[in-house]
């Protein structure tokens, strides 16, 4: 599977790899969905495709709201999906906007919206899940309210272990190493661009690629990083020298946080 970052630099997650996915979590009664899921970020889409496959479903992905307008376009009628997963918050076409140009497209397909942070609901939508999505996020789909994480579960410095530990079970070592791998050094351009971003005093683009940042530290469980992400997001750093101070802790985070997740891949 290839997917792209915003300056077109190949990011590849072998789906090859996960051919031989494991099968124990999956019942054999389960339902095959034909799911689109769509997100501009390289890193989140890979991991959710990768995580759909592994309960067996069949993904179709599009790294923006015009590209999943142009896919359904493309889908004869009898191929068209039965879930739409979009992130909520991307550049173009995205959030309520989207689901009125997804809604007539795929007129039976349920619309879920994902966000590392979700609302309780969006216009347009029949649910709102929180990135990453939880293991049977399928059972879910009767609520407009993202499922609840249990207060403090699975916590440790640095590190959500309960979504880890989901991505341990649902992929082969070989490919979560892949993907933890790419994660990382995709991560450090982000926080370099943060840097350069920070020094220019371009405060919306710094933003902007935080909450990046923070949807895609989500999906693999690096939590730390995705709150110090998050709190970049929120732009209340007092000075230039905090914002740049909260970037290092950034970077000493991902080198944390790096060492302990790869030392836990067989």
């Amino acid at each position: 599977m290839n997917v792209y970052n915003d300056s077109e630099q190949r990011i590849t997650v072998s789906t090859t790899l996960c051919r031989g996915l494991y099968s124990m979590n999956v019942p054999e009664a389960s339902r095959v969905y034909r799911i689109l899921t769509v997100d501009d970020d390289p890193i989140s889409l890979a991991v959710t495709v990768l995580l759909l496959e592994a309960e067996g479903h069949q993904v179709l992905q599009a790294e923006s709201g015009e590209r999943a307008i142009e896919i359904l376009g493309e889908c004869p009628v009898d191929c068209r999906p039965d879930v739409i997963l979009a992130d909520l918050q991307m550049p173009g076409i995205s959030g309520p906007a989207l689901a009125g140009w997804l809604r007539p497209s795929a007129p039976g397909a349920r619309l879920i919206a994902m966000s590392a942070t979700p609302p309780a609901a969006v216009d347009g939508y029949d649910a709102v899940l929180r990135k990453p999505l939880s293991e049977g996020w399928l059972q879910h789909l009767g609520s407009r309210r993202a499922p609840a994480d249990a207060a403090g579960c699975g916590k440790s410095p640095g590190v959500d272990t309960r979504v880890f530990s989901a991505l341990q079970r649902s992929m082969p070592p070989a490919a979560l190493r892949e993907v933890c791998e790419a994660f990382f050094e995709d991560s450090r351009k982000r926080v370099t661009e943060l840097r350069t971003m920070a020094e220019a005093g371009d405060f919306a683009a710094v933003r902007r690629l935080a909450h990046t940042l923070k949807g895609s530290a989500s999906m693999i469980g690096a939590s730390g990083m995705a709150g110090i992400a998050s709190v970049i997001e929120t732009g209340e750093q007092r000075t230039v020298d905090d914002l740049l101070q909260m970037i290092e802790d950034l970077t000493v985070q991902s080198e944390t946080v790096e060492s302990m997740l790869l030392a836990t891949i067989n």
